[in-house]
C-alpha cells in the first residue's frame, strides 16, 4: 500500500474534521459578533434614552412644586408623576418607629420632556404643622424611545428647622 493509497483512504475524514473545525470556528465567530452587536445595542440604547429626575423642590403657597429634568437625549415620553405624603408628629421621628399615615391620593400628570429639557410639576400640600416631619415620596413613571418603562422614584424629608433631604428609594425605607 503506497502513500497515494493511503491518501485516498484517509481524505474523506481529514475533509470531515477540517469541515467540522471550520464550522466550529464559524459558530463561535458568529457567537462572538452577536454579543458584540448586543453590546453596542446596549451601549446605543444607554446613550440615547431618556434620564428623567427630579432636581428641586419648591414651595409655592399651598403647593409643592417639582422641578425634573430629562439628562438624556432622547424624550421621556408619557412622563406620570405621582406624589404621596407622610406626615409624623415630631422632627426626629422615622418611619420605621411609628405607624405611618398616607395622606391624599396618588396624583398622576402626563406630559413628554424631550432630552435636556426642565419642567416643573405641581402638587397641593396637606395640611401640617411646623412641628411635623413631612415625608414626600415622588415618583416619576415615563417610556423612553426604545417603548421601555422606566421609573424614577425617591422619598424627601422635611423636618422641623430643616430643608428637604434627599432619603432614596423609597423601597429602601418602607
Amino acid at each position: 500500500m503506497g502513500w497515494r493509497d493511503i491518501a485516498l483512504k484517509w481524505a474523506p475524514t481529514v475533509s470531515v474534521v477540517i469541515a467540522l473545525i471550520a464550522a466550529a470556528i464559524a459558530y463561535k465567530s458568529a457567537t462572538i459578533a452577536e454579543r458584540a452587536l448586543d453590546a453596542g445595542t446596549q451601549a446605543h440604547e444607554r446613550q440615547q434614552r431618556a434620564y428623567v429626575q427630579i432636581v428641586e423642590l419648591r414651595f409655592e403657597g399651598s403647593r409643592l412644586r417639582v422641578i425634573v429634568k430629562n439628562f438624556g437625549l432622547a424624550p421621556g415620553l408619557q412622563v406620570r408623576s405621582s406624589a404621596k405624603f407622610i406626615l409624623l408628629p415630631g422632627a426626629d421621628r422615622s418611619l420605621d418607629e411609628i405607624e405611618r399615615e398616607r395622606l391624599g391620593a396618588e396624583v398622576r400628570y402626563p406630559f413628554s420632556i424631550f432630552g435636556g429639557e426642565t419642567r416643573g410639576v405641581s402638587f397641593k400640600l396637606p395640611e401640617y404643622s411646623s412641628e411635623q416631619t413631612l415625608f414626600v415620596h415622588l415618583r416619576l413613571d415615563y417610556k423612553d424611545i426604545f417603548s421601555v418603562e422606566r421609573l424614577t422614584s425617591e422619598v424627601f424629608r422635611l423636618a422641623p428647622g430643616r430643608g428637604f433631604e434627599n432619603h432614596g428609594n423609597f423601597g429602601q425605607i418602607r
